[in-house]
């Protein structure tokens, strides 16, 4: 029997077939991306011999008249296909039959259909002309082959046979697809360095850093605006690379960036240089071919799945999903053997996600791979498990510090308004009303005009729009965010505005101004954001959710901000010091000290509290801000003013009251007892105080002279129920 000449697909014969894995595994070698000889070798083997199997009479029948595998008549053709492995012409036998007999993922166990079905194997094998041995000879093998699954990836055993397994793939699948299985990476040094050409710019310090260190692994933090992006693409240079990003949008942003600066868009470049993975790519891809006036690419989408092109950006779940260790994970575990991979925004990442992302770094690691972690944001203990993985071959730096201004600050005493803030700028300021260009903007005229632009896939992938579609979403909300990208459209045209500011809520609206801009003019702009106020689970502060916190010390008095920031989560105080004040980073650290040791004494709370409230309001507000807390706590009011009890409780808990009546009436009436006989029992207890003076006479009749400021009274129950009357 010829094997070479029976079918391996419709239209390709097996030998046909193997000869184009083996010019993919060829190509591996030599960009390089096969460092073991050994490996190599093994593999041309594994690439002859893995669809041998398929050269047995049911498989051939089927494959010409048509019709679906049968298991009852028919065997895997992976497991036959081991049988043909000659153990004299392999390096490491057993690593080999492991990627052949596991090279495709079915759904049931091969070294279960090769222990159940004995006699139809066998039927095979006389076929093929193997004497009657082989079976008890290959059961042998199968037994070795089990043990690999008993142990860890730290075993060079294992390593060399899940890379083994995961090359092949990667062979296959590009040879059936008839696409290369990798594009050389020829460019991306060059690239970068027109870019700082043109520019007449020279590399800053964190950009010099990853050039220095591009043989290592990283764990850099940087401010944004300090070149992060090429930073770490000059630390990947002429090697293939993953750019890991958690937001589709950013992801979005990044692929147009890093596409323009790798390629030459008139003549498409860069579709052997860059692509984009997610879950949405194949409408962004559409979106992009239809914008462009060109059919869509199947060739290039196929090329970005399968992760062939040089620099590919992506989400962690389009790649790092193989530390979940599915059927068939050691493809992309292979490919992130050979690859640099550039990690941001990880403080993003739900729990779950961060501990898949980090157990992903240690299998990168130990099998050759590198990982730059190029963040503004990183949170202490996710620094302290990536230390812990990469051990010694890892370069750190912190550039925090860098391009971050201090300025000199002015407190203004007074509510900000429009011409304040024009005096700030020195006059370069404008303040303008969307209102005015939208007033004349026919509503047929804006679907014509920027409607086209954004795909409703696009919009409903959108944070602000996905996270509403359960709860329920009106058609105004949704266009908000076409409308707010139209007003960024609007002022880059209009007045050259190049960059929206926002609060971090608002990413995914600037983002849509960033790509309406793209697709309509075909310019980069940009947005920045700002972390809002949020709580330990992350709920944020302002009007819509209605626990806004005020700089406007009217509508939020600088006590409630003392109360507010004396009392956040232990969780979060940290991360307010960080954001909200002005305090060095040794400040920081030792009141995290503390806060740690003695959180008790709550000191970075108090100077969290100080910090702010000194800043927004001045040393004199933060004072009485104390004070009052003070009086408060100490059940001190006869002391204080008028204005100071408002300012304590607010008017919506202060209830109208008469003077001179009896103590139990009043008790009543302001809700502290639901009865005379109940306020009768808690006077009797000594659990009633007026003004901050214990009452235990029942008789006491309240008159004019026990209201402050002939306004106020305050009753207390106990230690902390505080009910406050105000005289009729």
């Amino acid at each position: 029997m010829n094997i070479e000449d029976k079918l391996a697909k419709p239209d390709k014969t097996i030998g046909q077939h193997s000869n184009e894995l083996i010019e993919q595994a060829k190509l591996l070698y030599k960009l390089g991306y096969i460092k073991s000889d050994d490996l190599y070798s093994d593999l041309l083997v594994s690439c002859l011999k893995h669809d041998n199997g398929k050269a047995n009479s049911q498989f051939q029948k089927r494959i010409t008249k048509g019709g679906n595998f049968q298991p009852e008549q028919e065997i895997p053709h992976n497991i036959l296909s081991t049988f043909f492995i000659d153990k004299s012409e392999c390096i490491n036998p057993v690593s080999v039959y492991f990627a052949v007999l596991f090279h495709h993922c079915n759904k049931e166990f091969p070294v279960t259909v090769f222990n159940q079905n004995r006699e139809l194997i066998e039927k095979f094998l006389a076929e093929f002309g193997f004497d009657t041995n082989s079976y008890n000879k290959m059961k042998r093998n199968i037994k070795k082959i089990k043990d690999l699954f008993e142990t860890k990836l730290s075993d060079e055993e294992k390593q060399y046979a899940v890379l083994l397994k995961g090359l092949l793939h990667k062979c296959d699948y590009s040879a059936s697809a008839g696409l290369d299985c990798e594009k050389v990476n020829d460019f991306l040094t060059a690239s970068l360095n027109n870019w700082k050409n043109t520019r007449n710019i020279h590399y800053n310090e964190l950009q010099e850093f990853c050039i220095k260190n591009t043989d290592s692994n990283l764990i850099v933090t940087a401010p944004t605006g300090m070149g992060k992006t090429e930073a770490g693409l000059l630390w990947c240079g002429d090697n293939k690379c993953f750019f890991v990003l958690p937001l589709k949008t950013a992801i979005n942003a990044m692929y147009e960036r890093i596409k323009k600066l790798c390629g030459d868009n008139s003549q498409e470049d860069y579709k052997e240089r860059v692509a984009l993975v997610h879950s949405d790519m194949k409408s962004h891809y559409l979106e992009e071919s239809i914008i462009n006036g060109k059919n869509y690419d199947f060739a290039y989408a196929q090329c970005s799945k399968q992760l062939a092109l040089p620099i590919t950006i992506c989400t962690p779940d389009q790649i790092f999903d193989f530390a979940l260790k599915y059927a068939g994970y050691e493809y992309k575990l292979a490919v992130a053997s050979y690859s640099k991979f550039i990690i941001d925004e990880i403080q993003m990442y739900s729990p779950d996600v961060l501990a898949a992302i980090i157990y992903a770094i240690e299998m990168i690691h130990t099998l050759g791979g590198k990982v730059a972690v190029i963040t503004a944001t990183l949170p202490p203990f996710v620094r302290n498990e990536i230390e812990k993985i990469l051990g010694t071959d890892v370069k750190t730096s912190d550039f925090s510090d860098k391009g971050k201004l201090r300025h000199n600050v002015k407190v203004y005493e007074k509510n900000l308004q429009s011409d304040d803030i024009i005096k700030i700028f020195d006059g370069k300021a404008e303040i303008v009303n969307n209102y005015d260009w939208f007033k004349g903007y026919e509503f047929l005229d804006f679907l014509r005009d920027v409607g086209k632009y954004i795909n409703v896939n696009y919009m409903l992938n959108k944070d602000i729009i996905s996270r509403r579609l359960d709860s329920g979403i009106t058609y105004a909300e949704f266009s908000y965010t076409l409308l707010q990208g139209f007003d960024f459209l609007h002022l880059f045209k209009e007045k050259n505005c190049t960059l929206q500011a926002a609060g971090s809520d608002q990413w995914g609206n600037i983002t849509a101004g960033i790509d309406l801009i793209r697709k309509s003019t075909g310019d980069e702009v940009y947005g920045f954001t700002m972390p809002l106020v949020t709580d330990s689970q992350g709920k944020k502060f302002g009007k819509s959710e209605g626990n806004a916190l005020w700089l406007d010390k009217e509508k939020t008095s600088s006590y409630q901000l003392y109360q507010f920031f004396t009392n956040v989560e232990d969780s979060m105080v940290i991360d307010y010091l960080k954001i909200y004040t002005f305090l060095s980073k040794e400040e920081i650290e030792e009141l995290e000290k503390k806060n740690n040791e003695h959180p008790e004494l709550r000191e970075a709370h108090k100077a969290l509290a100080r910090e702010i409230i000194t800043f927004l309001h001045g040393k004199e507000e933060y004072k009485k801000a104390v004070n009052l807390a003070d009086h408060l706590f100490n059940n001190k009011f006869a002391d204080l003013s008028k204005k100071d009890i408002e300012e304590l409780f607010g008017n919506e808990d202060i209830k109208e009251v008469e003077a001179n009546q009896n103590i139990l009436d009043l008790v009543v009436s302001l809700g502290a007892a639901s009865s005379k006989r109940e306020a009768r029992e808690f006077i009797s207890n000594g659990a009633i105080s007026i003004n901050g003076e214990k009452v235990t006479d029942i008789n006491t009749i309240v008159d004019n002279s026990m209201f402050i400021e002939d306004t106020y009274i305050v009753v207390k129950r106990g230690k902390k129920n505080n009910y406050i009357g105000k005289r009729i």
